[in-house]
């Protein structure tokens, strides 16, 4: 491939080991087979063209600062865009691979070296993330910041469910208990502040859920209740049974579809 001197290094980074390699300037995405298309005679490769990576393994730095194997990591069929990653960010100038030649497993341990014939990743102007920290000065200042946190959280899940529901954002980005499990782990073992902070939103969430014009939850209930004030009468019986059936059916239904995300993200 002869590189465009027009292009520009988009900085997009790979979202996951099952992320496709992504196309910026077309708006396209395609996935790569870990398999070796080609090797460069001239650089000595132990790699040979058919070469199937199933397994990679990076080398990382003990305490004394010697290079030591990590784990190794799985690698499936189309995703060769991850192992691009994994050496583009080896900590160190060597990577273990595990390859399937002529039927038989071989591993290797392949020295990494820079292309110098690679389009540039530095070009142009590189705008780096900013963060403060807000502390407040007293408990009224508190109370008023966790007010407008709380208030834009809100907003920001009513435009989400918006959203959603008109398909400017798939429904594959939900998550369910087992994601919500993780990342509560994982927060919680990082900074028990922050873990506060993200079981506060998860209950912004159900409350904002629980509010939603849905029957069996209490926003369903509010809408009971204001069609007997408007009409001055309870609304049929037969109509709030099958409602709550409607209401039961659509959440467990619901629960189901998160839990499957979740279950094929940790499986993927």
């Amino acid at each position: 491939m002869t590189w465009d001197p027009a292009l520009v290094h988009a900085g997009e980074v790979s979202a996951g080991a099952s992320a496709p390699t992504s196309i910026s300037g077309l708006g396209l995405a395609y996935y790569v087979n870990p398999i070796v298309d080609a090797v460069d005679p001239s650089a000595g490769s132990l790699l040979a063209k058919g070469d199937e990576v199933v397994e990679a393994r990076l080398q990382k730095h003990d305490k004394k600062g010697a290079p030591s194997p990590d784990k190794w990591l799985k690698v499936k069929n189309y995703q060769g865009t991850y192992v691009h990653a994994l050496i583009q960010n080896a900590p160190t100038k060597v990577i273990d691979l595990k390859v399937k030649r002529a039927g038989t497993e071989v591993e290797l341990t392949i020295p990494i070296a820079t292309d110098t014939t690679w389009a540039s990743e530095d070009r142009g102007f590189a705008f780096l993330g900013d963060t403060q920290i807000q502390q407040a000065g007293d408990p009224i200042e508190a109370l008023k910041m966790g007010w407008h946190r709380t208030a834009r959280t809100v907003k920001v899940i009513y435009q989400t469910l918006y959203a959603t529901i008109f398909r400017q954002i798939s429904a594959e980005t939900m998550s369910g208990p087992l994601s919500i499990a993780n990342a509560s782990y994982n927060i919680a073992g990082n900074d028990i502040w922050q873990f506060i902070i993200f079981i506060g939103l998860i209950n912004i969430n159900l409350a904002v859920v629980n509010f939603l014009p849905i029957p069996l939850l209490d926003g369903g209930h509010m809408v009971f209740l204001i069609y007997e004030k408007v009409r001055g009468k309870p609304a049929p019986e037969k109509l709030q049974e099958w409602s709550m059936w409607g209401g039961l059916a659509f959440i467990l239904l619901l629960m189901a579809f998160v839990i499957y995300l979740d279950v094929r993200k940790l499986i993927l």
